[in-house]
């Protein structure tokens, strides 16, 4: 899997973001405040790599989120709702639905490489148990 290697220009979000992911409207760093309808197509894909990077991050932050994945969340929220309603709009996406996909052909970001890995591990891990069991099990007379 390709791994995205550039991190968002934009610093990571703080305990003050969370606004921002319950508003249909975005704010910049700068504190400006756009509609989703007035933003251009490549600003709001921006706004979703941003959020997907910083996805992880993000997760202590939202006060409900404890039983969900990065991912999971991100999608919950009203901005991410928003601007995928504008891009099925602008015809940039056949459904809503084929936004994570799109998002994901991009390669890894950080986290989800970090999650692939330890679930490559628990694998490797099951698969090493098992074969020394069932060794075990032939050694035994």
């Amino acid at each position: 899997m390709t791994k995205l290697v550039r991190p968002p220009v934009a610093s990571p979000p703080g305990s003050h973001f969370l606004p921002w992911l319950r508003n249909s409207d975005w704010r910049s760093s700068s504190g400006k405040i756009f509609a989703i309808p007035e933003m251009s197509t490549e600003h709001l894909w921006n706004v979703l790599g941003y959020l997907r990077w910083h996805a992880e991050d993000l997760l202590p932050i939202v006060p409900d989120a404890e039983s969900m994945t990065p991912d999971e969340m991100i999608s919950a929220q009203p901005i991410w709702h928003a601007i995928a309603r504008e891009l099925v709009a602008r015809k940039e996406l056949p459904t809503k639905e084929d936004l994570w996909p799109i998002l994901r052909s991009a390669g890894e970001v950080p986290w989800e490489r970090a999650a692939r890995r330890k679930l490559a591990a628990a694998a490797s891990r099951a698969r090493r148990k098992a074969v020394m069991a069932a060794a075990s099990v032939a050694a035994t007379p």
